[in-house]
């Protein structure tokens, strides 16, 4: 049996959470598993029970936002990889988040 990787997205969106998954499906990179919680909090507690692979997340939530977003992401995901999802409105608090975070490796345009 195949392990599937198991992602977890943190965004109150429940559009965008539905994109995410249309996305997931389509990928020639799959399969993928999808979990979707809309807080912080609830991200965290996900991260204590199950294994993940990699971390999608907005920085606004209900719960948290930005920089603290991050910070409380890093010690609790500890090694995982974390990708800061944000339209064009955040990229100011996206740039803040690259400058303050430790692993963070921009993407370069172009890059896949």
């Amino acid at each position: 049996m195949t392990n599937i990787p198991n992602l977890l997205l943190i965004d109150e969106n429940h559009a965008h959470a539905e994109d995410f998954r249309e996305a997931l499906r389509n990928s020639k990179e799959g399969p993928f598993h999808c979990e979707w919680v809309q807080t912080l909090s609830h991200s965290v507690e996900r991260l204590r029970r199950k294994t993940i692979w990699a971390i999608f997340a907005c920085l606004s939530l209900p719960d948290s936002l930005g920089l603290d977003t991050i910070g409380r992401l890093l010690g609790a995901a500890l090694d995982l990889p974390i990708l800061v999802m944000g339209g064009a409105e955040n990229e100011d608090l996206s740039a803040e988040a690259l400058r303050h975070c430790p692993r963070a490796k921009p993407k370069a345009q172009g890059d896949r």
